[in-house]
């Protein structure tokens, strides 16, 4: 709060000021004092007439008709900016109000739901309220609509609201932390808000008032989750064995590269040089057929290989999708699931690609092979 916001207040104490309309008005205040305390160039609508100056309500941020209008010009501040300026304020409809930090909770109680709503948007172009929409992840994909309207609270309820907001700061960080568990924590918090408004049967607006349960709901939920999950341990244990099944199928794929293109060759020219003198038909026939014979008896153990390998680590994975069973938490437990789902499918495209790759590398050989037969027969008929 400025010196001349402090000013104005403490006049408006005295006596010295007032409301007409939609105007503050002073009575008995010497122009030139009026306008250091309103100058023209900040107050457009500043006007000093007679013994009285005016000026339009709009212009000044600390002081307001009523209860709605303070808070609809709270929610179009930034955080950021929001200081001790709104620590006390005027109101027509009730004097001068102290709301002490009630600013800055507020704010950060609208910044919570933000950040935790799946989806949100003004509830009309006439209001300055929102509905936001929160998205369970169970089998249903329930939802749920909640609205926070300040047009629909009594000036009452509001001012009962200044006095008893709790102080979100702590939930507030826990949802813009930005580590591994960040989506974890919000989805443990956006069950636990659900959470407290069911059980207490609740509109949006009465939680800012219970930040304290909210709170504890979430700590004792997100310790829940943590004590029947470890999320790191999981991560760790589930990297390492998609790593291994890439690393173990990968070394499958080069060891037929090399044996493929090398068997073949080797004997085939081996046969060749054999045969030069007397004609390579029967050596080029029996190179021929053993060459493919390794080639696919290689083909048929590293399939069989990769298979193994691919069921081994579906089995790994099946066994942490039943130990999701253990999590409550609804939301913690569908995040865990949704990493599990998608190793699963990265092991099996894996597995797959990898079978194709050697089965277009058999047809290369088979084409390879057959080339040379026909080549060699040619030639040796020239």
């Amino acid at each position: 709060m400025d010196n001349l916001q402090r000013e104005i207040i403490e006049y408006y104490a005295k006596g010295v000021f007032s409301f007409d309309g939609d105007y503050f008005t002073s009575v008995g205040l010497p122009k030139e004092k009026f306008d250091i305390l309103f100058p023209l160039a900040i107050y457009p609508s500043s006007q000093f007439i007679a013994d009285n100056g005016t000026v339009d309500i709009e212009e000044i941020n600390f002081i307001f008709k009523d209860y709605h209008k303070l808070l609809e010009h709270i929610e179009c501040l930034d955080l950021d900016i929001i200081d001790n300026s709104y620590n006390k304020v005027i109101l027509d409809s009730d004097g001068i109000i102290e709301l002490g930090e009630f600013a800055q909770h507020y704010k950060k109680w609208i910044q919570i739901f933000d950040e935790i709503a799946d989806h949100q948007y003004p509830i009309n172009d006439l209001s300055s309220g929102r509905t936001y929409i929160f998205i369970e992840k169970n089998d249903n994909q329930n939802s749920t609509v909640l609205n926070i309207n300040i047009d629909d609270v009594s000036e009452k309820e509001i001012c009962k609201l200044i006095k008893s907001i709790s102080n979100p700061k702590l939930l507030l960080e826990s949802c813009l932390q930005k580590d591994a568990h960040q989506g974890e924590k919000k989805a443990t918090l956006k069950s636990s808000l659900l959470k407290v408004i069911r059980n207490k049967n609740i509109p949006l607006i009465e939680i800012l008032s219970l930040g304290e349960t909210l709170l504890n709901t979430f700590h004792k939920n997100y310790e829940t989750y943590l004590r029947s999950f470890s999320f790191e341990d999981f991560i760790k244990d589930l990297e390492d064995d998609v790593g291994d099944f890439i690393s173990k199928v990968e070394e499958q794929i080069q060891g037929f590269y090399v044996q493929a293109l090398a068997v073949p060759g080797a004997v085939i020219l081996a046969s060749a040089f054999r045969g030069a003198d007397k004609g390579i038909s029967i050596a080029l026939l029996f190179s021929t057929v053993l060459a493919l014979t390794i080639v696919f008896s290689s083909l048929k153990s590293k399939t069989k290989f990769i298979t193994r390998v691919t069921e081994n680590t579906l089995t790994k994975l099946s066994i942490y999708k039943k130990r999701t069973t253990d999590i409550k938490n609804t939301f913690a437990q569908q995040t865990i699931l949704e990493k599990i789902n998608a190793a699963i499918k990265s092991v099996e495209d894996t597995a797959e690609d990898c079978k194709s790759e050697i089965k277009k590398l058999k047809n290369f050989i088979i084409i390879l092979v057959s080339t040379y037969v026909i080549v060699a027969v040619l030639f040796e008929k020239m």
